[in-house]
């Protein structure tokens, strides 16, 4: 049984190349439709956020904001 899952791409802005490693089921979850911070909850923020929109958090934050929480 796999365990978890690397998820490498590049930022869609910067094109820095990242990787991400999740868990399997949580990735499979996310993918069959459940929420990301349900299906993984123990992945960062900025990981789960690279995943959704293939931004890493330097773009994100420049191109958002930073964190306000």
């Amino acid at each position: 049984m796999i365990d978890s899952i690397a998820i490498t791409d590049n930022c869609r802005i910067c094109k820095e190349k990242l990787s991400v490693s999740v868990p399997y089921s949580g990735y499979i979850r996310w993918k069959c439709g459940e929420y990301i911070q349900d299906a993984m909850p123990l992945v960062s923020l900025d990981d789960r956020e690279f995943l959704i929109s293939q931004t890493c958090s330097k773009c994100f934050d420049s191109i958002w904001g930073g964190n306000d929480e």
